[in-house]
């Protein structure tokens, strides 16, 4: 029986971001089809190759090849897993940015220190 996740399970599975899969999807790097409300799916065994996962859960959340047997609506967890996602990103760049930030004010206390009508002099002597 072929088992299907849907795009947020696929991504919490492997990973990386609905946005990463949906991507993946699209250049037709990760093929996937379509259940009977519309909704993509993605073959398990396709996702597990893909991103080298050697164990994957294969039930219970996964889709059966019959999708309409199955309860399609996970809506509220694919915007909670998205919105973890997402923390975990701002809260990277918002240590990047204060990172960042120390470093300017190092580099303007260097700047600071310097004699530029010095460094004048030392540059007009040079042949």
């Amino acid at each position: 029986m072929d088992l299907y996740y849907d795009i947020s399970k696929a991504a919490l599975t492997a990973k990386v971001s609905r946005h990463t899969i949906m991507k993946q999807m699209s250049s037709g790097k990760l093929s996937y089809a379509v259940d009977s409300s519309g909704k993509k799916i993605i073959p398990v065994d396709d996702l597990a190759k893909i991103y080298n996962l050697a164990e994957i859960e294969k039930e219970p959340t996964a889709h059966s090849a019959d999708p309409e047997k199955e309860p399609v609506d996970s809506t509220v967890s694919d915007l909670k897993h998205e919105i973890a996602l997402l923390k975990q990103r701002v809260s990277s760049q918002q240590e990047m940015i204060e990172e960042l930030k120390k470093s300017k004010k190092i580099l303007e206390d260097h700047l600071k220190k310097i004699d530029f009508n010095e460094v004048l002099k030392l540059l007009k002597q040079k042949p």
